[in-house]
């Protein structure tokens, strides 16, 4: 403590203040620290222009698929750790991206097609005859409750089953390995609905299990949504099942947080869904919500932004065929639009499973003629019945065929052609005139 005194008091007397002196020592030794952190770093890391940093940084991302020490929910965290080790700056989005083009190169894929490369296109691919495309990505739309994910599920199951058709329309090859993204419902709804169709079982513990067919069930209980990590593990499962088929249930709930339906961002995690998987050829089932507007077009069901269906290649679309007039009409139109056949069928959901209930199109106008018909005279229907059953072989009518059947007409021949006539202006008859120019009538 004196000696303490008697250097403050010596300071003191000679006018040096320790507080000035302390704080220019600190900064040498700053300015010492900074300028051996810059000789510490190398000349490529300092000098490097953008084009060979990015260089750099796509070496550094091929490099993860090669060693077995990087997790692949990891990866891009090391590689934004570079990034920082060269002075890059780069968004994480970005950096995903390099990830995914990494793993492209890896298995040997170009960026481009040459007039070297020889290509097979395949015309409309399908795994569901004109309902599911293979390859690619179908954007499955319905109002909740009326059999969305049940459908898919049916028809898997029976896929799984050997069944070469379901709902009159072929299953195309041998079912593949299953992916189901299920965030949307719990594991006992999932594994009633899987064990329904025998794609899940009770074991001898008296527990559930899934069949061989299933190589990954996400659940509420362990969810995956449509970010970081949820992309880098459906990547790590496509590679190892490829050409699987994923069914993502619902689109909504796999979203990650901040993404709004009426934003034009609404498409964006599908679209990285969509480059995830196309490296190793998925086909990709999407469920989505439909809209509240009534639609005939199954572009134009879904709920969100419009960027949705733009999206996909194939939309399908599930809604009960009259239920609004009629609720004991339980009859659903599956339709579906996109970059191939148009289709339209009536199919029900029973106790067992759907059933076809005929092409929408012979339906429908076998409804608008009984309609039709139960407008009409008495003497109409027994005039068009009579013609309907010369027209089942293609054979039409004169009116001097149909007058031996009018009851309570003085001129037969007269009321016979009239006849014909209003059920022409009905549409229930079609009329065509002969080379000797005589009329004939049929259905």
């Amino acid at each position: 403590m004196e000696s303490g005194g008697l250097i403050l008091e010596f300071n003191s007397e000679y006018g040096i203040d320790i507080d000035e002196i302390q704080s220019q020592q600190n900064k040498a030794f700053n300015r010492k620290l900074k300028e051996k952190a810059i000789k510490s770093k190398s000349i490529f890391e300092r000098n490097l222009t953008i084009s060979e940093k990015l260089e750099k940084l796509r070496s550094e991302a091929e490099s993860y698929f090669i060693k077995d020490d990087i997790k692949p929910t990891e990866r891009i965290i090391h590689l934004r750790s570079y990034a920082r080790k060269i002075n890059l700056s780069i968004r994480d989005d970005e950096l995903r991206k390099h990830i995914w083009n990494a793993r492209k190169r890896s298995k040997g894929e170009a960026s481009y097609f040459t007039c070297d490369d020889e290509v097979k296109i395949e015309e409309d691919n399908f795994l569901w005859e004109n309902i599911i495309l293979k390859n690619d990505n179908n954007l499955l739309t319905a109002k909740p409750k009326v059999g969305k994910t049940t459908l898919i599920i049916e028809m898997i199951g029976r896929w799984a089953k050997g069944e070469r058709e379901f709902l009159g329309k072929k299953l195309i090859g041998s079912c593949p390995d299953i992916i189901i993204i299920g965030t949307d419902m719990p594991n006992n709804r999932w594994y009633k609905l899987l064990a329904k169709f025998g794609l899940a079982f009770i074991n001898k513990n008296n527990k559930y299990q899934l069949n061989k067919k299933i190589k990954a069930l996400f659940t509420l209980q362990r969810p995956l949504h449509l970010d970081e990590q949820g992309l880098e593990m459906i990547s790590e499962l496509t590679c190892k099942f490829p050409e699987c088929l994923i069914l993502l249930d619902c689109y909504q709930k796999c979203l990650p947080r901040g993404i709004q339906e009426n934003s034009n961002q609404f498409s964006e995690p599908l679209e990285d869904f969509q480059e995830v998987t196309a490296v190793n050829k998925t086909t990709n089932i999407i469920i989505h919500h439909s809209g509240h507007r009534n639609s005939s077009s199954a572009i134009d069901s879904s709920r969100g932004h419009t960027s949705l269906p733009a999206a996909v290649s194939q939309c399908l679309d599930m809604k009960f065929l009259k239920y609004e007039e009629y609720s004991h009409d339980k009859r659903i139109l599956l339709s579906g639009e996109g970059r191939s056949k148009s289709i339209k069928i009536l199919i029900e959901q029973k106790d067992n499973g759907f059933e076809l209930k005929g092409s929408y199109e012979e339906i429908i106008a076998k409804e608008n003629l009984i309609k039709k018909l139960n407008n009409c005279t008495e003497r109409q229907k027994e005039v068009y019945e009579f013609v309907n059953e010369y027209s089942i072989n293609q054979t039409p009518i004169s009116y001097k065929n149909v007058a031996p059947i009018i009851k309570g007409a003085e001129d037969k021949n007269r009321q016979a052609r009239r006849t014909l006539e209003q059920l022409v202006n009905l549409k229930l008859l079609k009329v065509q005139k002969k080379e000797n120019g005589n009329f004939y009538w049929i259905n």
